[in-house]
């Protein structure tokens, strides 16, 4: 289902027919370039990645198998860069972080994010934040219950690194970016309540809680 805001009012639910034929329960994984196109990834019942794409005007096309096999119980997390390349990341049944990635003119085959096996591996859902030229900014929970980020700088991965936070068991990780490329990640704590983590511009902040609304 899809909905959409005007800055003042929502729109009603709309179902997106082309994921009906394949699409399995769980949350899809959402990625909206700047002339607001949406793509919209999700897993099928034959545990394979699929793909619907929105236009600005609101119709849809698709769906299109993306061939990677991302295997049971999986939850997908997207990102998108300013020139509409985009990344889709999911922790596989290894535990190591998975990724496949449209290059302008097809998409990659799945391949494994180095390092991200260590530590336990991937626990949580995947926290991604990609900045417009590309770099990409990948968060997890560890077997630790520690939060974990590992980044694409342009030419290799590096990482991972801890930041330190314990982010308690069965949490999912959501990470964002402001204007200028500073990174903020959240997750639920063990008290129900949302807590987040902060790139300064030279270190991270340790957790905090976020504010009630």
């Amino acid at each position: 289902m899809t909905t959409s805001t005007n800055g003042s009012s929502w729109s009603s639910l709309k179902e997106i027919p082309a994921a009906g034929p394949t699409a399995t329960p769980g949350a899809p994984a959402v990625a909206i370039a700047a002339n607001g196109t949406i793509y919209v990834f999700w897993k099928g019942q034959n545990n394979r990645l699929y793909q619907a794409v929105g236009s600005p005007t609101g119709t849809w096309s698709g769906y299109i198998s993306l061939g990677a096999d991302i295997g049971p119980g999986t939850a997908l997390s997207a990102g998108i860069d300013q020139a509409g390349w985009t990344y889709v990341f999911w922790r596989g049944g290894d535990s190591n972080l998975w990724e496949a990635n449209w290059t302008g003119h097809s998409w990659t085959l799945q391949h494994k994010i180095p390092a991200t096996g260590r530590a336990g591996g991937v626990q949580s859902e995947v926290g991604v934040a990609v900045t417009p030229d590309a770099v990409q900014y990948v968060f997890w929970r560890g077997l630790d219950k520690r939060l974990y980020q590992a980044i694409w700088d342009g030419h290799a991965w590096r990482g991972y690194y801890s930041l330190g936070a314990n982010v308690g068991p069965g949490t999912a990780v959501s990470a964002s970016l402001d204007g200028k490329n500073a990174t903020s990640v959240y997750w639920q704590g063990g008290d129900n309540g949302i807590w987040g983590a902060y790139w300064t511009g030279s270190s991270w902040t340790g957790a905090q809680s976020a504010p009630a609304g």
